[in-house]
């Protein structure tokens, strides 16, 4: 019996070390994306500052700049929202 308990205490803390692993990692995919759109943007000013009398070309990095952004921030706190209303 005790055996059994070890193995599902074991089996709960590794499973918490996976979640704060997650978490840790979300957050840091989080934080280089931010930094990489911030860099986009800083090259964006750049870029139309220094095209602003090269309409084709201007023309052209307007159309290249653009960068899809993937709607997380919503479903993510949605899904925190849940979660901490389950436990």
């Amino acid at each position: 019996m005790n055996e059994h308990i070890q193995n599902i205490e074991q089996l709960t803390r590794e499973r918490s070390d996976a979640r704060t692993a997650l978490k840790e990692a979300t957050a840091a995919i989080d934080a280089a994306l931010t930094e990489g759109m911030n860099a986009a943007t800083e090259l964006d000013v750049i870029l139309t500052n220094t095209l602003h009398a090269n309409t084709p070309l201007l023309a052209l990095w307007k159309r290249a700049r653009h960068v899809k952004r993937i709607p997380r921030k919503k479903a993510a706190s949605a899904k925190a929202g849940s979660e901490s209303s389950e436990g």
